[in-house]
């Protein structure tokens, strides 16, 4: 059961365009065909990543560059868990760079999720479950063996790769700490007309102001949608090269009206509001979401130096088959939803639309505090020292309002958010 393939670092491969048709041109039609009815493969790192050894089983290694898979003279284990957000998987790889090679590579099995990086030992790790999916043969050191889990992948959740020695002559691999972090390459299916999916999203959390977010897996089309959040300091009204969607402002906790630029009494520039009438300088907590969509030369990631100090974190979110012009139908935001969860405004809609869930929170927070609302996905979380942001989203089935929508988890401060709601069209 070898569901897996090498890969050489510096190899590239060619199509060589020629005169004349043979079977094997007929065949490269049609798997370009199948391939063209699918999205771009979206790259995921993983959430956490260890080894164990059962030398020292008191010893947590999460912090290495390197994750080791030996049967002597340690027994070596290494896991590896990844966040899947796509409901619909057509392909899933998980690819491996080898830093030091072996002649009989590692067993993979899935495991249980109930492990934590940080704290993860021999005596406490989890033990293999379901079937072997792949016992791989020799590794070269230098190239990225990638492994077939598609059978794996049921829907969006988190999904734990077991390794485990099949002879005593080791492999390394690089971690998530490590020059070539490990992958999980999700292909789901590609949009159909006037259907719009979720290509990828990034974050960056940006301690000083200075935002600086990679452009997720996206290409020329695509529509890319920026959340944009920051406390106790200015957020700008507008960014060169991207139009405005929605945004909301807060000066206190319990302020649960968003502050709008339709209430911006002065300016700070012509970027910046610096106050919102009686409202207050709306300071405290914010989010705006901008959109552009992808160009043929579009850059790679984009930094933005915020006038001010203080912290401020993006997530950016690509979306295939979205309109080009106007694509923002409707859009909401509640400042205070006086509820430990997060309840997110009701807006309207049709079947077909993709509504986009964004929560900015004033204090820590991990992913798993606030989840997805019920038939909603999980698209990317960020924190930092006192601040968090989630996004979600999903495909509408019907038209008209959509409802308020509820985080699951344990939640949080209910005078700690500013919560936005918008709905996006599909292209015509």
């Amino acid at each position: 059961m070898n569901a897996y393939r090498t890969i050489p670092a510096l190899a590239v491969s060619l199509l060589a365009v020629v005169a004349g048709c043979t079977a094997n041109d007929l065949d490269l039609e049609d798997e370009m065909e199948e391939t063209a009815e699918r999205a771009e493969p979206v790259s995921a790192g993983p959430v956490a990543d260890a080894h164990v050894s059962d030398c020292k089983p008191t010893k947590n290694y999460g912090a290495q560059v390197n994750l080791s898979v030996d049967g002597a003279p340690c027994n070596d284990h290494t896991l590896l868990r990844f966040t899947v957000s796509q409901s619909d998987v057509v392909s899933a790889k998980l690819r491996l760079y080898v830093a030091d090679g072996t002649v009989n590579g590692p067993k993979v099995y899935r495991a249980a999720n109930g492990w934590s990086e940080g704290s993860v030992t021999w005596n406490n790790r989890p033990a293999p479950q379901g079937d072997l999916i792949a016992n791989l043969g020799p590794l070269s050191a230098g190239s990225w063996v990638e492994i077939d889990v598609t059978s794996e992948i049921d829907g969006p959740g988190q999904y734990t790769f077991l390794l485990v020695p099949d002879a005593t002559d080791g492999v390394d691999f690089d971690s998530r700490e490590g020059a070539h972090p490990p992958q999980l390459l999700v292909s789901a299916p590609g949009p159909g007309p006037g259907k719009i999916t979720h290509v990828g999203s990034t974050s960056d959390y940006a301690g000083n102001g200075t935002v600086s977010i990679a452009r997720p897996q996206s290409q020329p089309g695509d529509l890319l949608v920026l959340f944009l959040s920051r406390t106790d300091d200015y957020l700008p009204l507008r960014l060169a090269g991207w139009k405005k969607a929605a945004e909301c402002f807060k000066t206190g906790n319990t302020q649960s009206e968003c502050l709008t630029e339709a209430k911006c009494t002065e300016w700070k520039n012509a970027d910046y509001c610096r106050t919102f009438g009686s409202g207050g300088n709306g300071r405290d907590l914010a989010t705006v979401v901008f959109y552009k969509n992808v160009g043929s030369g579009e850059p790679n990631s984009y930094t933005w130096d915020l006038l001010g100090e203080h912290a401020a974190w993006a997530i950016l979110t690509s979306l295939r088959g979205a309109a080009s012009e106007n694509p923002v139908r409707s859009w909401a935001g509640v400042s205070n939803d006086k509820s430990p969860d997060s309840v997110f405004p009701s807006v309207q809609g049709q079947a077909g639309d993709m509504l986009l869930l964004s929560q900015g929170f004033d204090d820590t927070a991990s992913q798993s505090q606030f989840l997805p609302p019920p038939g909603t996905t999980f698209y990317k979380h960020t924190s930092g020292v006192d601040e968090a942001g989630y996004v979600f989203g999903k495909l509408l089935t019907a038209g008209g309002a959509t409802g308020k929508q509820t985080t699951g988890g344990p939640g949080g401060p209910s005078s700690k958010d500013v919560l936005l709601a918008l709905t996006v069209k599909p292209a015509n």
